[in-house]
């Protein structure tokens, strides 16, 4: 049976010889020329620097040195090693921190819930706002009888009687002042109501509101309400007493 594997005669035509492809003749490039005349003349060159000094040649100006040598002249001179007096503890300092940051595992901590915080003007401190803007301007206006009331919509209304003012402007610019600068307002956050702020109804009286945090601001409201009605003299009736 082996005999007759031997003998079969094989199909198709070898592609290659011997297992190999077939050869083709080498026609070097002008490349590969210019590459080869270019080592031979580095062969030349280095045999001749060889037969004059047998090292490589250095420029006088491009000498290496080394960062603790002498760069002007003195080549015995060794600059000396200067120990930091304090250690250099900022990568240690860097390790605790990142280490103080991976122990917060779901970030800083917050409360549930919407409820203001303890410090928040609510109110609660009605009385007290009252009582500290009495104290204020009864100091400050000896004499002059006025009162503080909160009003319907919220605000806290300070009223002055006509009859025991003796000065109507300098009141006024006090009020201004007082709205801005003063601790009270500042402290538990009073704004000034510019339509119920140095008003007359005509029950002889004369009106300074303020607004509290939580009474949201309806001057805006105002403004978009005598803008439709098409400007002019349009008003809107408070009935803040």
């Amino acid at each position: 049976m082996n005999e007759n594997r031997l003998t079969q005669s094989k199909a198709g035509r070898n592609a290659t010889k011997n297992g190999l492809f077939n050869k083709f003749e080498y026609t070097p490039s002008q490349f590969s020329l210019a590459d080869g005349q270019a080592h031979m003349e580095r062969l030349r060159s280095e045999a001749k620097r060889t037969e004059i000094s047998g090292q490589d040649f250095v420029s006088g100006c491009a000498a290496a040195r080394l960062k603790h040598e002498d760069a002007f002249g003195a080549t015995n001179f060794r600059y000396p090693h200067l120990q930091e007096p304090y250690p250099d503890v900022r990568e240690e300092e860097k390790h605790r921190r990142y280490l103080q940051e991976k122990k917060i595992l779901y970030g800083a901590f917050v409360p549930c819930g919407q409820r203001p915080p303890v410090d928040a003007v609510t109110r609660k401190l009605i009385p007290q706002i009252i009582q500290e803007m009495n104290e204020v301007i009864a100091a400050d206006w000896q004499g002059l009888a006025f009162s503080i009331s909160p009003a319907r919509d919220e605000n806290i209304v300070v009223r002055f009687n006509e009859v025991s003012i003796e000065c109507e402007n300098g009141l006024v610019a006090y009020m201004n002042v007082f709205c801005k600068t003063n601790r009270v307002p500042s402290k538990y956050g009073l704004h000034k109501v510019a339509e119920d702020w140095n008003a007359k109804p005509g029950d002889g009286g004369l009106y300074f509101a303020f607004r509290p945090p939580w009474v949201k601001n309806r001057s805006k409201d105002l403004i978009i309400f005598v803008n439709n009605n098409g400007g002019g003299n349009s008003t809107t009736p408070r009935d803040n007493q």
